[in-house]
């Protein structure tokens, strides 16, 4: 068994290893959550019963320098735009927001709201506080066939990128005085020549999902990637570059795994940020206990996915039907997505593996799948095969991304853990150039790096519903309700 000292050893190799200067910088998933670009896996402004969630966004910039941020919110379906803006922090600047319901009809899109001062581009509405989502990405000469509705708009995720750092008198523009208002947010409106510095990284991100009327509040951190790139890739707002596959990010990714370090090259700088977070089993803890009344709900988001699905087309890591349809195409056999195996333990270890197939009304040869870009499914108690086609159980997501409708635990399992699988998805392979580094002997070898998976973050939300109490004979809510981010294991070979 490996001892403590040695553990602790290995993880400072594999520390330094992935710090090691090299020529070129190489994409990597930032283990203390502060990078170049955050990625949030979900946000919503759906409604649970009806009661509508909002979702509460923070970004914030640890570093001594000013940056200069892209921030776009992407539907769930097929990842399309759906809000972009440029955002300016000054050192140690943090901005907060709100994507909250613009309408209480299920049509109506999703609305962000702020009170923080730190400089956006555009600013947000005429009194600078909000901006209504938008479905030009797929609507019109767009129209990607699965919904040109604002109602797409509700739910989906976040990225930020870091373009630039600022300098000079561009980042004392966007500086905050000391009444708190900033200095001359106006000279960075439009703005395309600022005064720039290369991306230094440093930020982080956090959401939390909350339903103001029941009480549930489910909080997380945003994933943070690092060392994406050593060159400015400033643009103005409006102007669709960059996005994570800009020709300044890095087309070398550096992940650790079992004593080595895994530095792959590629042809695109997409594939580098996929590579890193390409994971080739997913797990979350769920609850169900009836005294509790509790609920599990499953978020699983693939951030780079567009990248290689369309509505009539699809490429390597993804392997599954391109396009999205309503339930994946429930209650008949799945026509779009991802097939997925799923098996739930109990906490005592008892376990079953899930298929479409146990349950004899599906027809025969029939699997479960993932369609979207951010899929919501729940997790159930047990169950008759009964498919379920409408809004998640605790988010009340439209995007129910499992063709099963619900993933069934053992009939008598309230608790327990869930393991999904994606089991056909086509190998990932690097360059022939890549390089693998075992930290504890020094061994490097070259040679292509074959991934299995696909690029995925995601997160479970657990509720814990006591009603109204006596709380020292006055009323109370005695709702809960918290959020945990997936685990993962990962494959990689040569």
């Amino acid at each position: 068994m490996t001892s403590v000292p040695r553990r602790a050893a290995l993880a400072a190799s594999i520390t330094a290893a992935l710090a090691l200067p090299t020529e070129s910088q190489a994409v990597r998933l930032d283990a203390d959550g502060l990078g170049q670009a955050l990625i949030f896996p979900y946000y919503t402004s759906q409604s649970a019963g009806p009661n509508p969630l909002n979702t509460y966004v923070s970004i914030v910039n640890h570093a001594t320098d000013t940056k200069a941020l892209r921030v776009r919110f992407r539907d769930g379906r097929m990842g399309a735009e759906t809000l972009s803006f440029n955002l300016f922090l000054s050192p140690n600047d943090v901005w907060t927001g709100a994507v909250v319901p613009a309408g209480a009809s299920t049509t109506a899109g999703a609305t962000l709201l702020t009170t923080d001062t730190s400089c956006t581009d555009p600013p947000f509405g005429a009194g600078g506080r909000s901006v209504d989502f938008r479905n030009a990405a797929y609507s019109g000469a767009n129209d990607d066939g699965v919904g040109t509705g604002l109602d797409r708009t509700r739910e989906g995720f976040i990225e930020v990128l870091e373009m630039a750092t600022l300098a000079g008198s561009s980042a004392q523009a966007v500086a905050h005085a000391s009444t708190g208002v900033v200095v001359n947010c106006a000279a960075m409106q439009g703005n395309a020549a600022p005064a720039l510095g290369v991306p230094t990284g440093g930020i982080s991100g956090t959401f939390t999902l909350i339903n103001v009327a029941n009480g549930m509040d489910f909080s997380a951190n945003a994933d943070a990637l690092s060392d994406l790139g050593a060159h400015p890739y400033f643009r103005v707002a409006g102007d669709p570059y960059p996005d994570l596959n800009a020709l300044e990010i890095d087309t070398v990714s550096a992940v650790a795994l079992n004593g080595n370090v895994y530095r792959s090259t590629w042809s695109r700088a997409i594939d580098a940020v996929s590579a890193v977070l390409m994971r080739s089993q997913w797990m979350g803890e769920y609850v169900l206990d009836t005294s509790t009344a509790s609920q599990t709900d499953v978020v699983v988001t693939f951030p780079t996915k567009r990248f290689y699905v369309a509505s009539n087309t699809m490429a390597s890591p993804f392997s599954g039907n391109p396009g999205w349809l309503k339930d994946c195409g429930s209650p008949v056999i799945p026509t779009r997505g991802e097939v997925i195996q799923y098996a739930t333990f109990n906490r005592e270890e008892v376990g079953a593996t899930h298929d479409v197939t146990a349950f004899p009304e599906q027809p025969p040869g029939a699997v479960d799948t993932l369609c979207g870009v951010a899929n919501v499914f729940s997790v159930v108690q047990g169950g008759d095969g009964t498919l379920v086609t409408g809004p998640t159980a605790v988010l009340g997501s439209a995007n129910r991304g499992l063709s099963s409708g619900d993933a069934h635990s053992q009939p008598d399992a309230q608790d327990g853990w869930i393991q999904l699988v994606p089991t056909r998805t086509q190998r990932f392979l690097s360059g022939g150039t890549s390089t693998r580094l075992n930290v504890l002997g020094g061994a490097t070898a070259t040679g292509s790096h074959s991934f299995a998976g696909l690029p995925v973050v995601g997160f479970t939300v657990r509720t814990f519903q006591n009603g109204t109490l006596n709380c020292g004979g006055a009323s109370c809510q005695g709702n809960y309700g918290s959020a945990f981010a997936l685990k993962y294991r990962r494959s990689i070979s040569p």
